[in-house]
């Protein structure tokens, strides 16, 4: 999905920033952070720290 980039990569461009966010989202409606999972990942945090959270 990411094209053999990692997420901070992905995150520099337009196109792959995109992909990015259907990944974050599917893996927050998936296998997010619940009750039962309380490992999961921060999504907000994540997308904070690549800078996409501004692109909204």
């Amino acid at each position: 999905m990411l094209d053999k980039q990692t997420p901070r990569q992905a995150a520099q461009t337009k196109h792959s920033s995109e992909h990015l966010e259907m990944l974050f989202k599917y893996y927050q409606e998936t296998k997010g952070h619940s009750d039962t999972n309380p490992f999961g990942p921060d999504i907000p945090a994540l997308r904070a720290q690549l800078g996409l959270d501004k692109m909204q």
